[in-house]
């Protein structure tokens, strides 16, 4: 079956808080991590944002750009939503500066 959700992959800005919510028929679990470069640097440990959910049907949740981690470099956010189907989606969320520039450019590349 489809995973289906409400959420907005448009770029987010440092301590910019979204809904994530489920419309799936099916139960999921939804992964939420942080991510500043590529691989991880040593030592990443994940900010009290990234966390696992376990979600029902019309179930919201915040998803939330931690401004400490977001504000000292640019990274993204990747969403993993695998329902009881085996079925997994992952999407990905640019994180900007609050430079109103970069936002407009990540928009820009996002299309």
């Amino acid at each position: 079956m489809a995973i289906q959700y409400d959420f907005s992959v448009r770029p987010m800005s440092p301590g910019e808080s979204r809904d994530f919510t489920l419309n799936s028929a099916s139960p999921a679990q939804v992964h939420v991590r942080c991510f500043v470069s590529s691989p991880p640097p040593p030592g990443y440990k994940p900010c009290a944002e990234c966390g696992s959910y376990s979600m029902q049907q019309g179930q919201t949740i915040p998803i939330e750009a931690n401004r400490n981690l977001f504000s000292r470099a640019r990274g993204g956010l990747e969403i993993e939503v695998q329902d009881s189907d085996g079925d997994v989606i992952k999407i990905r969320v640019d994180v900007v500066g609050g430079n109103p520039d970069s936002i407009n450019a990540a928009i820009a590349v996002a299309r």
